[in-house]
């Protein structure tokens, strides 16, 4: 297997990303390749564990594609370490339209793959992005959130909206 640094565009936002490109073992460029973009869980950089399900897909033939999403790691954006679920998903669309110009990728065969935090992101990009064929999420389930080690990161909603400028109609 092959990795290559690579970077592409946020078209949307003008941002450029860092990745990793993995390439099946004896690859033939002049042939046709599914690819997988992997995006990995809320906070997360390339390395980390989308990295690790994206090595095992290029062992079974596949071109795989990791990140760094806009504002972490490598890639550009300030402020720093912000996650933002419409960023993600413009990531996602760059991605997508990398992994698209590369001559030995079938653009009718990019799915994507999305995993803990990224999983939803995956899902919605899946539905906005007509060139992703197939998405999967790997996703953990929490009963209680407020029981979790995550109950900090996040509010109920009821508190969300409380929060909320009131606007009189």
């Amino acid at each position: 297997m092959e990795t290559q640094k690579i970077v592409f565009v946020n078209k949307q936002l003008n941002t450029r990303l860092a990745g990793l490109l993995r390439l099946p073992e004896n690859i033939c460029l002049s042939n046709n390749y599914p690819a997988i973009v992997v995006t990995g869980p809320m906070l997360s950089v390339k390395e980390q564990a989308q990295s690790v399900y994206a090595e095992r897909l290029s062992e079974a033939g596949y071109v795989t594609l990791v990140f760094d999403g806009t504002y972490f790691g490598e890639s550009e954006g300030e402020p720093r370490q912000q996650e933002l679920p419409d960023v993600k998903e413009s990531d996602i669309e760059g991605a997508v339209d990398y992994l698209a110009s590369l001559p030995y990728v079938d653009a009718e065969r990019i799915g994507g793959l999305g995993i803990c935090g990224s999983g939803s992101y995956m899902s919605v990009a899946g539905v906005k992005e007509p060139r992703l064929k197939a998405v999967t999420a790997i996703v953990p389930a929490i009963a209680d959130i407020s029981k979790s080690a995550m109950a900090g990161f996040f509010r109920p909603e009821d508190e969300v909206k409380a929060a909320m400028p009131h606007t009189e109609p």
